[in-house]
């Protein structure tokens, strides 16, 4: 019997001593998962806040990204519109420069013609005070047309042009003569005119220029 509690009093102090290790172990292994567990919240807290820097400079570069390339949106309208209105204003100067060398080419025709009908001998022609050529069938219509569209040459001049035939003249314009001997008529010629010509051409200051040039060019300055 002795014998006997003695090998249960062995047991229970070798049961005592493992449960005391056992208790020691997990003790040990408590707060070594509590060490774990506080490294661990410590570093994801750690890693949240680079996270929320990270999302804060993608934000800042999307921003600033949609401002450069609202900035260059901007700026290629502004470049854009400004060669728009460029081409609009070389197309309208060229426009001009054509109507412009239009002109003048049918002026020149003009000159050139007077040039040539001085060259030819001057005729004594029946005194008028007004001649225009007629189109020669006055019953077409389209001729009528053309004749309005073409260029109107006025001619004021002395007798000496009397010789001058309107209808020998180019028929790219028409021409128109009437006589003026002094300067005081021609101004009074040129007041009477209604529908101003495309070109005026003078030729009727010879008098007056013989007695008093510098007057009268002075007075037609004026």
């Amino acid at each position: 019997m002795p014998h006997q509690l003695n090998k249960f009093f062995s047991k229970s102090q070798d049961l005592s001593g493992k449960l005391i290790i056992t208790e020691k172990e997990n003790a040990e292994l408590k707060f070594t998962l509590q060490q774990l567990r506080y490294e661990s919240l410590t570093e994801i807290e750690s890693l949240k806040s680079v996270i929320n820097v990270l999302k804060g400079s993608m934000i800042d570069i999307e921003n600033s990204s949609s401002i450069v390339v609202e900035s260059l949106r901007k700026s290629n309208e502004s470049m854009v519109s400004r060669i728009q209105a460029r081409d609009q204003q070389i197309e309208a100067l060229e426009a001009d420069v054509r109507k412009h060398k239009t002109d003048l080419d049918k002026k020149d025709e003009i000159i050139y013609s007077f040039k040539q009908h001085n060259n030819h001998e001057i005729h004594n022609n029946k005194d008028e005070n007004w001649t225009q050529v007629q189109p020669k069938n006055s019953n077409s219509t389209t001729e009528t047309k053309a004749s309005q569209n073409k260029p109107q040459v006025l001619l004021i001049g002395t007798s000496n042009t009397k010789g001058i035939q309107p209808e020998k003249f180019s028929s790219s314009y028409t021409l128109q003569k009437r006589e003026a001997m002094t300067l005081a008529d021609t101004e009074k010629t040129i007041s009477q005119i209604k529908d101003p010509p495309n070109v005026l051409v003078l030729h009727s200051l010879t008098n007056d220029l013989k007695e008093s040039a510098p007057v009268c060019v002075s007075h037609m300055k004026t």
